[in-house]
């Protein structure tokens, strides 16, 4: 895929990877767009056109995705909330954050983006390990993260007739400060994680690349 002249709209940019991924199809020569549910973004991408809204919230998304200026050509979906620990513990409401927010809040953007996209377009999702692994603490979010790839898997398959891609990012744990921002509980020792910046490079080298799935050995640690 060439970047040249596409539109690019990415989904939690002002989160490290989403806001790294963002300066990578900028600098390749995408045509930006922002979306974020707290309307914060770094100096150097609030010249883009942005927009907030929050993936909980199935109509005011799909009107921000209206005021962006569809059909894209590229959507990176780097938004997420994460809790910790065992599934008698973690509260019932923070439960239904994740799911709302990291599986339905995805299902609910494949539904308006089935429009909304160009043919030979490329929808990305940063879905992570956590979808393909079970981990003590991790109980809730693993879950949530699981139904994510399924919704995925079944959307690749339906848009297939129209050459719609879709690229599900299963990276390992990355030093972006996630787990430092959990709805509940303490992280579990993940160890050092990937530099952010080798994998935001990464994923837009599959994007360009026609990958469609980026398990953790897809990614080298720096």
């Amino acid at each position: 895929m060439k970047f040249d002249q596409s539109s690019a709209l990415v989904l939690g940019a002002s989160g490290v990877l989403g806001a790294g991924i963002a300066r990578e199809l900028r600098l390749a020569g995408a045509s930006l767009s922002l979306l974020t549910r707290s309307g914060e973004l770094a100096e150097d991408l609030q010249s883009a056109p942005h927009v907030r809204a929050d993936m909980r919230d199935s109509a005011g998304l799909e009107s921000a995705l209206d005021q962006l200026s569809p059909p894209f050509d590229i959507v990176v979906n780097a938004t997420g909330v994460v809790a910790f620990g065992r599934l008698d513990e973690v509260p019932e409401e923070v439960v239904r954050e994740l799911f709302d927010t990291n599986a339905l809040g995805v299902v609910s953007l494949l539904r308006h983006l089935s429009t909304r996209m160009n043919e030979g377009g490329v929808v990305v999702n940063l879905t992570g390990v956590a979808a393909d692994v079970s981990v003590l603490g991790l109980s809730a979010y693993s879950a949530s993260k699981a139904a994510a790839k399924a919704a995925l898997a079944v959307a690749a398959r339906e848009w297939r007739g129209r050459k719609i891609r879709v690229l599900d990012v299963r990276a390992p744990h990355t030093e972006t400060g996630l787990v430092t921002r959990s709805r509940w509980g303490t992280a579990p020792n993940f160890g050092v994680g990937l530099d952010p910046t080798a994998v935001t490079q990464r994923i837009v080298q599959a994007i360009a690349e026609d990958e469609t799935v980026l398990v953790p050995e897809s990614f080298s640690p720096s």
